[in-house]
């Protein structure tokens, strides 16, 4: 008998440590969720801050970024339950899609105009995540 009170003791105490183990570690990783959609906006911005004298390829490079901040994102995504990054997803592919698509011949302007609206929808998206997750 006091072996079956010890053994449920026990589970008792591995479980209240379990739990307060995933109680630090869900704002940690929320955190770490945030930080990430941060860097995610900056590379955005920075995409779309490119003036009239960039070329194509800088264009090109600066996608390059916006895709390995979304990779850090999705990565930690996957700690957070809230984070549900589909929609985030879908709109990044179609930016990183219609960048490669611009001909090196094509100008700033027309790059620009041409994923202006894809930089708006990677942008919403990303603004719906940080809604739901409560990102400050």
């Amino acid at each position: 008998m006091k072996r079956i009170m010890l053994a449920i003791a026990a589970l008792l105490v591995a479980l209240v440590l379990a739990a307060c183990a995933t109680q630090t570690t869900v704002p940690q990783a929320t955190t770490a969720f945030c930080s990430s959609l941060g860097t995610l906006d900056q590379a955005v911005t920075s995409l779309n801050a490119l003036g009239s004298s960039a070329t194509i390829g800088q264009v090109k490079e600066a996608q390059k970024a916006v895709d390995q901040a979304f990779d850090a994102t999705a990565a930690a995504a996957a700690t957070v339950k809230e984070a549900k990054v589909d929609q985030l997803q879908a709109a990044q592919k179609d930016l990183q899609q219609t960048v490669n698509s611009i001909p090196d011949t094509a100008t700033i302007d027309q790059a620009k105009a041409t994923i202006a609206p894809k930089l708006l929808a990677v942008t919403n998206a990303a603004q719906a995540v940080r809604t739901t997750v409560k990102c400050p």
